[in-house]
């Protein structure tokens, strides 16, 4: 795919995985764990909450409201996931972007 003014954020994420991520699970050079939890962090957080954002216009604001939900409870309309979560999500955000 090539980067358009248009490209969403999800649409970015899922060409990471496929073009980026999988050759070097293949290859050896990253653990089917990582792999998984990378694909685990796009599927239930990155996607859901960014995915629509055009690519181009991802502002940090996005992110820290991303973060914000993922902290908040269930019942409040949150993921209420940990902290440590929350690390390695950003961390595969920003591998991605990368």
């Amino acid at each position: 795919m090539t980067r358009g003014r248009r490209e969403t954020v999800g649409e970015w994420l899922e060409e990471w995985l496929a073009v980026y991520v999988a050759p070097k699970a293949a290859d050896g050079e990253l653990a089917g764990t990582t792999v998984a939890s990378y694909r685990g962090h796009v599927r239930r957080y990155l996607v859901p909450e960014l995915g629509m954002v055009r690519l181009r216009k991802l502002a940090p604001e996005d992110v820290t409201a991303l973060y914000l939900t993922m902290a908040r409870p269930r019942a409040n309309g949150g993921y209420g996931v940990s902290v440590r979560t929350r690390e390695l999500t950003h961390a595969t955000l920003h591998a991605a972007l990368g």
